[in-house]
């Protein structure tokens, strides 16, 4: 319903359409077969004046089909779906589409005229986006996701591109996407010069977000396509354990030493050198390389660390050191 409603919309209006439009054209939209063919439906309905604009504004054999296409289902087909099942969809249409109806997203999306382009972000220009989702709900979370997928697709669709596009998103687990579609963006991603950096509290936030404990697979498909992680000090032992176990083991020496307990005879060289009757033992083992309990010690910057924050960064493909570990600690002073 929203699809077609969309391309009814802007083939009517072009790049003026808004989202306004598209959700008045769907609550006008006719719920009978008697009211399609009526009169009144002809004369006064915005919904039938947009269909007729849309028909008016066809360029090409394309176009004819999509709106051929949309008109057929607005006209005939969800009709027949019965009362219920098209109330219900436009109950959900409405539930998406409303909140961009209320200050102060109205004013950013449904404006005839915008100054932003999904292109500014992928030919050299900083876009930043103040619409925290705390004060603004879903309105404000599906707009951030709105505009992610805009210059996501932009910047996937380029052919050659000559900018590098780095998307920025704060608090993953409030504005993440259908995880399917997150996989097929950041794999190929690297090839459309596409980057994204996203912060999240922990991963059991991330699951919860994505779905609960029916979400681990989607979870795992989406985490494991960012080839860099920076971890900080974190209280969330799940978290740390996951990076431990990520990052292997290594061999471990352990030495222990024991003295012989037994009575001996006076010796002048056990006096000057000591008991010759230690018992010494060497072993192997093997330990994480980075323990979950390191994670605790990672300095978490303030005054009383100087500023001063800690963090386990990895790569995927690169070791650091001789041993070839996966990781290795970096710090880095708060402005």
């Amino acid at each position: 319903m929203c699809e077609y409603a969309i391309q009814i919309c802007y083939l009517a209006k072009r790049e003026e359409v808004t989202i306004e439009d598209v959700y008045q054209f769907i609550m006008r939209s006719p719920s009978t077969f008697q009211q399609v063919g009526s009169s009144e439906f002809k004369a006064n309905s915005p919904c039938f004046a947009m269909l007729r604009q849309a028909e008016a504004n066809l360029k090409g054999a394309t176009e004819a089909r999509l709106y051929k296409q949309a008109a057929t289902f607005f006209l005939a087909e969800a009709l027949q779906l019965g009362d219920k099942a098209r109330g219900a969809a436009i109950s959900q249409v409405s539930a998406v589409l409303s909140p961009f109806l209320q200050s102060p997203l109205y004013e950013t999306v449904c404006c005839e005229e915008s100054d932003f382009s999904p292109l500014m972000a992928i030919t050299g220009k900083c876009v930043a986006m103040d619409f925290p989702v705390m004060s603004l709900g879903d309105g404000g979370r599906f707009l951030q996701t709105l505009i992610t997928a805009q210059v996501t697709e932009a910047a996937l669709s380029r052919p050659k591109p000559t900018h590098m596009t780095l998307v920025v998103r704060d608090e993953l687990q409030m504005i993440t996407r259908e995880s399917s579609k997150e996989v097929a963006d950041l794999s190929t991603a690297r090839s459309q010069k596409l980057a994204f950096i996203s912060g999240c509290q922990s991963i059991p936030t991330l699951q919860s977000a994505m779905g609960g404990n029916q979400a681990e697979q989607d979870l795992h498909s989406v985490f494991s396509n960012y080839s860099t992680k920076l971890v900080l000090s974190t209280a969330c032992s799940r978290t740390a354990e996951y990076f431990s176990q990520a990052w292997g083991q290594c061999r471990d020496q352990f030495v222990s030493v024991s003295e012989s307990k037994e009575e001996e005879e006076l010796d002048l060289l056990n006096m000057l050198t000591g008991n010759d009757r230690l018992l010494f033992s060497v072993s192997e083992q093997l330990v994480p390389r980075c323990p979950p309990d390191a994670f605790l010690r990672l300095r978490r910057g303030g005054k009383s660390n100087r500023l001063l924050v800690d963090a386990f960064l990895c790569q995927a493909g690169r070791t650091y050191g001789p041993d070839g570990s996966p990781f290795k600690l970096v710090t880095f002073k708060q402005i």
